[in-house]
């Protein structure tokens, strides 16, 4: 009777009901709604019977369905019984673990934060810290069950973890084996803007190098993070003189060909560049005796006397040239390795102590750059205080300093991602880390005597015009098609041009000058870029849209590089002379004529190879269903002050008869340049991008549903 009671008053029980201990309970349900056991009262009957150690019967519940509701509710109380219980165990088990490695994180930082703040830790009171101690636990759980490593430290809860303020912790996400928990425990570094000094000291100090680069490269992270560069031994040697003997140091390292071929005079230097003779002459030409000659080597094995070549520059543009051969030599690991030992880095902080100006700047960030295209040089750049100051240029207003410096980051940065950036390379967006999916990337190509950044900036009157906040840029794919494209990467690239032999470079040779040359090396720069895993926007200006098309032939049937013609889904050309340049163009710059670079011999109207050339890219657009769009130029173009003004490309050559083709008032420079956001110019360019990126969905919508037809 006590039983009934019970369930009476828990208002579970029906019409009738006969409670036994030991014996079946039966619940008769009844038509009428009083009667009725709904799904939360049979839960409540179920408990009570679990509880009463008794069985559950209920009869003529659906009448249909009976042996199911006997098998959930035993079901039920079985689930009831055990599984109450086993949650709480897990429960305070979960809970007696974080509070075992929050206590033990406490107890360790505790006793270094005096230390912290007086600043009296030396390197191994810091190795000391970070080797913590596995718990027992934590090597229950380690893949490697036959020793307990120190440094492999085990996370439990990285979420959790991440919105901890104590630095000790964080640190501690940021060594896992995971990629995404270090990630993870980068991001939350990167978060604490309001903590103390002591906090960020220890941090710089104890956190690993790919912790470090990524903090460099995380948006918004306190300066704090880095250390500043160490103090520079005076030296009464001007930085000009000591850049120039490292120049020397590397050209001498670096392979000159055949000697069988190179007879000079026994104990004359052997130079190979123009500017390794400058950096000779830089030195020595006080003490040089007469007689003593100086062999300059070009491309064709051919020697020349220059020992009357003026060396007589500006300090300043002496040091430029000095900083661009190094940055070129650099790109080989030898010459990397050799820069450092020679106490390379130094140099250069000691040219940007002296030289603060954003050419100087930017120089020495390509030398870091192609530095940081080899993992062996990381840890040396980190530790000589270079990140602090790469990450402030990165962050600045300057573009050409900023892209520059972040390609020095990213070629660092390889637990975000394994692609580098080669010499000539750059991406405009994202500058930072970045957790936006990217659909695409844009590819911008300059043309003849144009540059990675400066092609592609506002124009220069409105620039100038323009106030600080009226949103003026000096490169408008990384400011506003950024903004309006989000999930686009922006890459541009960069390569010299001249338009007569006497300027062409010293550092490539006339084969790599061609369209086919130069297409050969872009090629390769964009697929160590990661290029071609992507929708792929192509954007060129005059001969970049040649180097556009020679590209798409050369990736025509190539197992490497055919996914960057297979990904492209857009095409915009400025004033690409498809036909050639107009002869006007050509033959009025009489000083040209006699030695004309390569490039210019090459951009000739009517040339067979251009032909050719544009006859193939008419058919994969065709073909293929590419989007294209082209823009030509109405205004003629002021070379020089002393010569008339010219039509470089004439819509003939500038419209490839095929896709979209627009002739706009403005000239050869100004064609790719917009005044603002609001200007016809960019309203198109923008609208186009969209539909290619929309066009890509498509493509791809198409390919995956043949696959799956097939």
């Amino acid at each position: 009777m006590r039983l009934c009671q019970r369930l009476l008053l828990t208002g579970i029980c029906a019409r009738s009901a006969i409670f036994s201990e030991g014996r079946p309970v039966q619940i008769s349900n009844a038509k009428s709604s009083s009667c009725r056991l709904n799904f939360f009262r049979f839960i409540s009957v179920a408990k009570t019977a679990a509880k009463l150690k008794v069985d559950v019967k209920v009869i003529n519940v659906r009448r249909s369905s009976t042996k199911y509701a006997e098998t959930l509710s035993s079901t039920l109380a079985y689930l009831l019984k055990w599984g109450t219980a086993t949650l709480l165990v897990t429960t305070f088990v979960s809970l007696t673990v974080v509070w075992w490695e929050l206590w033990s994180l406490k107890r360790n930082m505790s006793s270094v934060t005096a230390d912290l703040a007086s600043g009296s830790l030396n390197k191994a009171d810091i190795a000391n810290m970070t080797a913590l101690p596995l718990h027992p636990w934590r090597a229950f759980f380690n893949n490697d069950n036959s020793t307990l490593n120190n440094n492999d430290f085990g996370v439990w809860f990285p979420w959790l973890q991440s919105k901890s303020q104590d630095p000790f912790t964080l640190l501690d996400l940021c060594r896992s084996k995971n990629p995404a928990i270090r990630k993870l425990g980068v991001r939350a570094l990167a978060a604490k803007t309001a903590w103390d000094d002591y906090q960020y000291r220890y941090v710089a100090q104890a956190a690993d190098v790919q912790t470090l680069i990524g903090l460099s490269r995380s948006r918004g992270s306190d300066s704090r993070f880095f250390l500043p560069p160490p103090s520079l031994v005076q030296t009464h040697t001007p930085v000009s003189e000591e850049l120039a003997s490292m120049l020397l140091l590397l050209d001498q390292q670096e392979p000159h060909g055949d000697g069988a071929d190179r007879k000079v005079k026994k104990g004359s230097p052997m130079l190979h560049s123009r500017t390794a003779l400058l950096a000779h002459q830089h030195l020595h030409h006080k003490h040089r005796p007469t007689d003593d000659k100086i062999h300059f080597w070009g491309f064709d094995g051919s020697s020349l006397d220059v020992a009357s070549v003026d060396a007589q520059l500006p300090e300043e543009q002496l040091l430029l040239q000095f900083l661009t051969a190094v940055g070129a030599m650099c790109q080989a690991p030898d010459q990397a390795s050799l820069f450092l030992r020679g106490n390379g880095l130094a140099v250069l902080q000691r040219i940007t102590e002296q030289y603060e100006n954003t050419e100087t700047f930017t120089a020495v960030a390509s030398v870091l750059g192609n530095l940081a295209l080899h993992a062996s040089t990381h840890k040396s750049i980190v530790s000589t205080g270079w990140l602090g100051t790469l990450k402030s240029w990165a962050e600045g207003q300057n573009s050409k300093l900023a892209v520059m410096a972040a390609r020095a980051l990213i070629n660092m940065d390889r637990d975000w991602s394994p692609e580098v950036l080669d010499s000539g390379v750059f991406i405009l967006y994202p500058l930072h880390r970045s957790r936006k999916t990217v659909h695409a990337d844009m590819v911008f190509v300059h043309g003849l005597l144009g540059g990675g950044v400066k092609t592609w900036r506002q124009q220069d009157a409105a620039y100038h015009s323009a106030g600080p906040n009226a949103g003026r840029t000096d490169c408008w794919p990384k400011d506003w098609l950024a903004k309006d494209c989000p999930h686009v990467r922006i890459i541009s690239v960069h390569y010299d041009t001249a338009l007569s032999t006497w300027s062409a470079s010293d550092t490539v040779s006339k084969e790599k000058c061609t369209l086919l040359g130069r297409s050969q090396e872009l090629l390769e720069k964009l697929y160590h870029a990661g290029v071609g895993k992507r929708p792929i926007i192509w954007v060129g200006h005059s001969m970049g849209g040649l180097l556009i098309k020679q590209m798409l032939e050369l990736c025509e049937g190539d197992v490497q590089y055919g996914p960057l013609r297979e990904q492209t889904c857009g095409l915009l050309l400025y004033a690409v002379p498809h036909r050639g340049l107009s002869l006007a163009a050509i033959t009025s710059q009489v000083h040209y004529l006699l030695f004309p670079s390569t490039e210019v011999q090459e951009l000739r109207a009517d040339s067979p190879h251009l032909k050719r050339l544009h006859e193939h890219f008419k058919q994969f657009v065709e073909n293929d269903g590419i989007p294209c769009m082209s823009f030509g130029e109405q205004l003629k173009t002021n070379l020089r002050k002393t010569l008339p003004k010219i039509l470089l490309v004439p819509p003939q050559s500038s419209d490839p008869g095929v896709g979209e083709f627009s002739a706009l008032p403005l000239n050869h420079v100004n064609i790719c340049k917009p005044d603002s956001r609001d200007s016809n110019l960019y309203q198109q360019t923008l609208s186009f991008v969209h539909r290619c990126i929309f066009f890509s969905y498509v493509h791809r919508l198409r390919r995956s549903v043949a696959g799956t037809l097939d």
